[in-house]
């Protein structure tokens, strides 16, 4: 039973002894945003906007549980739904023929109940930290079918095993929970909306033997990324090590050794981002 819905800024007002009909309740509506009031049902009703389609946007209260089986089918010009962390059904069809859905968020750490297929375009957003759990190594299943990920213990990225036969129980092992979602490349943690793409900094760097330090800036492109993040790495520490806790923006410190004995040595520097790009400095002890 829904109290209030507001279609655009119309109000539709159902008293408490309303019953909102099971199916096609606001289907074809001529409609572009739907935002529920106060809400004393927990459901979309099957088929409730099917074929809505001028509506682009929806929201959902906190009490709605479910999103019952072909609720938006055909609602060709929905572009984005978030899918608050209360729901934890979405039924077969709720999102088919939606030709322009390009964003499902998903607020909640594990995924709901997902019956339907979602639309190949849409990209499946999920909250940071939250695409791969661990895996026991007795929970394993070897066979090949299923995919495994190690992350790597520097840059922090989760990386593929393609052959699972290597596996031991000392290792530590991830599974992508977001698998039966959608497939790996539509699957994004949401601090990558907006992802670098670009780290510079100079490429050939000479410090000081014994020196305190040397400050290195950088850059992160484009300029409204949303994870500035990076992982560093210094391929050999007796030659320089890295200070990121420096206090100050985009800035970090090359600490070289006090070793006057290796003089002349090189090492690399390089720098990661969570969006996967990758930029490298030759570091030259003088």
């Amino acid at each position: 039973m829904i109290n209030k819905l507001i279609i655009d800024n119309e109000n539709v007002e159902l008293t408490d002894k309303s019953q909102v009909p099971y199916t096609h309740t606001f289907a074809q509506a001529q409609t572009h945003v739907v935002r529920f009031g106060l809400d004393s049902g927990d459901e979309i009703c099957a088929y409730a906007f099917q074929d809505c389609k001028d509506l682009k946007y929806i929201e959902f209260p906190s009490q709605i549980k479910k999103i019952k089986r072909g609720a938006f089918k055909g609602c060709t010009s929905l572009e984005k739904v978030p899918i608050s962390k209360d729901i934890e059904y979405i039924g077969k069809e709720a999102f088919d023929g939606c030709s322009s859905l390009q964003e499902l968020d998903f607020e909640a750490a594990n995924p709901p109940q997902i019956y339907c297929k979602l639309p190949e375009q849409t990209n499946i957003y999920v909250p940071d930290g939250e695409k791969y759990e661990r895996i026991a190594y007795s929970n394993m299943v070897l066979d090949g079918n299923t995919e495994y990920f190690t992350e790597n213990e520097w840059s922090h990225q989760y990386e593929k095993m393609y052959d699972v036969t290597f596996a031991t129980a000392e290792g530590s092992y991830f599974v992508n929970k977001w698998e039966a979602v959608a497939d790996d490349k539509h699957t994004v943690e949401n601090k990558n909306r907006v992802p670098v793409t670009g780290i510079e900094f100079d490429k050939n760097i000479a410090i000081t033997t014994g020196a305190p330090r040397f400050e290195l800036s950088y850059v992160i492109s484009p300029e409204n990324t949303t994870n500035t993040q990076l992982y560093w790495y210094s391929n050999n520490e007796d030659v320089f090590t890295i200070n990121t806790t420096t206090g100050r923006d985009n800035e970090i410190w090359l600490i070289p050794t006090d070793n006057e004995a290796k003089k002349g040595s090189k090492a690399t520097l390089t720098a990661y981002s969570e969006s996967g790009v990758k930029q490298v400095a030759t570091i030259t002890l003088k």
